[in-house]
Parts: structure tokens; C-alpha cells; sequence
């Protein structure tokens, strides 16, 4: 399950491929070969999009740096579940800035229990190359399927 819940939160960062050598006016083509990109589990993105420094974070924790690791982390993602789907649901764009709202469905393999998280993830670019991406996921429903029960704190008052 941990591996599980990395490979999510990396696959959040991977929306930050919405901007890159492109201007805001191409981001829905951007966003359909991301999407297309997740779901059929083969790249369809450019690596020239990132520069050679890149890094992608969940939260505060660095994923990985480079490219490199998109693919490897692409398979990992299907290798755990079944009937996987990545969605974007929203999204904007400045020079500087490609912010989206996803969310990604499926099986886990292992464990059989629903997957479902929403996510956030903010991309900075320069010269048309993102450089950062930082994402920020929602995972209550995943967990609630899982069997956790999520109360809210008490009162401290």
C-alpha cells in the first residue's frame, strides 16, 4: 500500500507536464496527451518539456529529480491498479505557473479496495521548461475504503 500511495502522489506530479515549450493557449492539448499518457500507460510527452534539473515533490518530500523516473513510475502505477483512470478536471495557466485538479480511480491489485484521490499540483516553468512541481493530494476516500475511520479532532476547547 505505501508503494501504492508514492506512485499516486508522484503520478499527481506528473499533471506539471501541462505547460512546458508550450504557451497557455496549447494547454488543452497538453492536458489530453497527459491524460491519454497516464491511461494507456506510454508516454506521449516530450522530455525536452522539462529542463535537465528537474524535481517533482509530494507535499515536502522530493519524488525524484529528472524525467527519467516518469515512465518507471507510469508502470508502477498500473502494476498496482486495476481499471486505472487519471482525469483532469480543471485547470489554469500563467507564463510562470500551470496549477490542475485531477483525480485518478481504479482497483488496487493487492488489496482489492477502491482507489480514488483528488490532487492538486503546481508546476513552475521558465524558457517554456517546467523546472518544479509540487503536489498536494486528498486521499479520505481512499483510506475510508481501506477500512480507516478519519474522525474530526476534538475540541480543545
Amino acid at each position: 500500500m505505501k508503494k501504492l500511495i508514492c506512485s499516486l502522489f508522484v503520478l499527481s506530479v506528473m499533471t506539471h507536464l501541462i505547460a512546458q515549450q508550450m504557451t497557455c493557449d496549447d494547454i488543452d492539448k497538453i492536458i489530453q496527451l497527459e491524460e491519454r499518457s497516464w491511461n494507456e500507460n506510454h508516454d506521449l510527452l516530450d522530455p525536452d518539456l522539462f529542463t535537465d534539473d528537474y524535481r517533482i515533490f509530494t507535499g515536502d518530500v522530493l519524488s525524484y529529480e529528472k524525467y527519467a523516473g516518469r515512465a518507471a513510475d507510469m508502470q508502477r502505477t498500473h502494476d498496482q491498479i486495476d481499471n486505472f483512470k487519471f482525469e483532469i478536471l480543471d485547470h489554469f495557466c500563467t507564463d510562470l505557473r500551470v496549477v490542475t485538479f485531477w483525480k485518478t480511480t481504479g482497483t488496487h491489485r493487492q488489496f482489492m479496495i477502491p482507489v480514488k484521490i483528488f490532487g492538486m499540483t503546481i508546476s513552475k516553468t521558465k524558457n517554456g521548461q517546467a523546472y518544479e512541481a509540487i503536489s498536494i493530494h486528498d486521499m479520505l476516500p481512499s483510506l475510508q475504503a481501506a477500512g480507516f475511520i478519519i474522525s474530526p479532532p476534538k475540541s480543545t476547547k
